[in-house]
């Protein structure tokens, strides 16, 4: 019996263990990167142990549940997380987060003056997370508890984009599978099921636990016999709202009750706020036999999570997929492994404006836009234009209070790059050395208002049929910046755009010791309002026009061949046409 035992937590120890190593370095949420459903779809279970004829594996599968149940290494809470979250992480990455209730605090050292206290990181199984030591023994579990998930279709709205899923009509939870379900699939409450043994007593109870945030999601007494639409519910249930970036179980757990029981206003109250080595108590106080029965679900994290993490003030993890996003992009300027902390949110109120454009006259009206960058990140140019401002919001939300205090004190740089320069003005930037459309340095906190412009900013106007991506980074500070600082990370192109060609940013940011906090950006492509500013510059109108439909040579009225004289777009552009003229010459 003991080798057989010693197989099934070895085989399981490997299975898990790959599977929140592989869930680790993939975000191990297959959360949608763009519109699309979720490719987590139905999971085949009928060759797992407790799966499929579970009639014929019964005492297989109760076996095994007492095994990974006891067992402190194959959770993210256990062994594995001294490997999962080295120190370093401990403090920036919000996976690491141990909630101060699973620590125990000892003595370290008592003098005559003072007490040393230390905080020791338990490593923890399923048992210690719900039990004192010695509080329960795993045989009493003696029956299965079967739970499945219906998900219907829907969709919802996470970091600024919104997500459409597909309908999941059956979703069963598996202790044995090595698989794991969404927040997004589990939000709804699940189907219930239990083998009623002649000895029971008539009532039950049933709980749920999240252990990725040591909640209470569910409880639900007096269940009378099998159904649990007669029952008292404690506290209604929600899914669970993973936050990390590995997966953690979500347990459904039975109880047989002696006699109705009334959940006191204290327990309710306790309920609210993370718990941990508490079934002991609970369990005593209220005469409940067991848990006669467990059940879970390996969960990742999704963006329906993170959402609901961040509207309600726990966690802002959409810097993380954002940081995913922008990994794609495979800009020289940006690092490789980046790890955002920071939400990093920019949009534009952009009033009406009439202009007119290679022969015709267009209107654009008021509107407000939302950079989007796990979306396609589109926007247009006229909305973004130079004197339509940024409306910028810097979001971080702690671990701890001490986090939320370094925060408010932290400096930041922030700054708005074009990389996709094409090569006809070289000497303006490029994907390696891009320009400078806007910096502002010396940011206290979240309140731009704080910092000091280096450079103002300037809209996206570009020249090329390809469209340009535009970049915000915010940038940590260890220290106060001086602009002077900035000589020696840009090239000369003129007193027009001093300090904003070729920015030497991976330089910079190295040589001042900055740290990559947050980012977004946007895409814009060459169109009519670009086409009408260069116009009004003097570029050639055969070469500007040639797109559009309505031009005619010779069309053009005097509204669009005057040039303005004021405005860094306007002084953008007319740098644009000079190179060009440059180039051409040289050439």
């Amino acid at each position: 019996m003991n080798e057989q035992r010693w197989t099934y937590k070895f085989i399981f120890r490997v299975f898990v263990f790959i599977i929140i190593m592989t869930a680790t370095t993939t975000g191990i949420a297959k959360s949608p990167s763009s519109s699309s459903s979720t490719s987590t779809a139905s999971r085949t279970l009928a060759n797992t142990t407790c799966g499929g004829d579970r009639a014929r594996t019964i005492l297989k599968c109760l076996s095994l549940i007492r095994t990974i149940f006891s067992s402190d290494d194959l959770f993210w809470f256990g062994k594995i997380y001294s490997s999962l979250c080295p120190s370093y992480k401990t403090k920036v990455d919000i996976s690491c987060y141990k909630d101060p209730v699973t620590t125990t605090t000892v003595d370290a050292i008592s003098t005559s003056t003072t007490t040393i206290r230390k905080k020791i990181n338990n490593d923890d199984s399923l048992l210690t997370l719900l039990f004192r030591p010695g509080e329960f023994n795993v045989k009493r579990f003696d029956r299965y508890l079967n739970v499945s998930y219906r998900s219907p279709q829907g969709q919802y709205k996470a970091c600024a984009n919104t997500y459409k899923m597909d309908a999941y009509p059956y979703l069963e939870v598996n202790p044995s599978a090595a698989t794991w379900l969404t927040p997004w699939q589990m939000r709804k409450m699940p189907d219930v099921h239990w083998v009623q043994f002649n000895s029971d007593p008539q009532h039950y109870t049933l709980m749920f636990y999240d252990s990725s945030n040591s909640n209470v999601k569910g409880l639900y007494t007096n269940i009378l016999e099998n159904k649990l639409t007669i029952s008292t519910e404690v506290i209604r249930y929600e899914g669970p709202m993973n936050f990390r970036n590995f997966s953690s179980p979500f347990l459904i757990l039975l109880f047989l009750q002696e006699y109705t029981v009334d959940i006191s206003t204290e327990w309710r109250r306790r309920f609210l706020k993370p718990v941990y080595r508490f079934l002991g108590n609970f369990t005593r106080e209220y005469n409940l036999d067991g848990p006669v029965a467990v059940n879970w679900a390996l969960v990742s994290t999704d963006l329906y999570a993170t959402e609901q993490n961040r509207i309600s003030n726990i966690v802002d993890n959409c810097p993380h997929y954002i940081a995913r996003a922008l990994a794609k992009h495979e800009r020289t300027f940006i690092p490789p492994n980046l790890h955002l902390y920071v939400g990093l949110y920019v949009s534009f109120t952009s009033a009406s404006i009439t202009y007119q454009s290679c022969c015709n006259e267009y209107k654009s009206n008021a509107t407000v836009v939302y950079l989007n960058p796990l979306a396609n990140g589109t926007a247009k140019a006229v909305d973004t234009r130079s004197g339509v401002m940024p409306n910028v919001t810097i979001s971080f939300v702690p671990f701890d209070q001490h986090q939320m205090e370094e925060f408010r004190h932290s400096l930041f740089t922030l700054v708005m790059v074009d990389p996709d320069i094409p090569e006809v003005y070289h000497s303006l930037g490029n994907s390696t050395y891009p320009l400078i459309h806007w910096m502002t340095i010396n940011i206290i906190g979240k309140e731009l208002s704080t910092g000091e412009e280096v450079h103002a900013y300037i809209g996206p106007l570009p020249p090329d049929e390809n469209p340009h991506f535009y970049y915000f980074v915010l940038l940590k500070q260890p220290r106060r910046l001086k602009k002077e600082d900035l000589e020696g990370f840009y090239s000369d192109c003129g007193e027009a755009l001093k300090g904003r060609c070729l920015f030497r940013m991976r330089q910079f940011v190295q040589a001042k010791d900055l740290v990559f906090a947050g980012a977004t950006w946007m895409a814009i492509e060459n169109d009519k309002y670009v086409r009408g500013v260069y116009l009004r510059q003097g570029s050639p109108p055969d070469e500007v026009c040639k797109q559009s439909k309505y031009y005619q040579p010779g069309c053009l009225d005097s509204s669009e061949a005057v040039r303005p004289t004021s405005g860094h777009g306007i002084i953008f552009a007319f740098y644009y046409f000079l190179l060009l003229l440059v180039t051409v010459v040289t050439c």
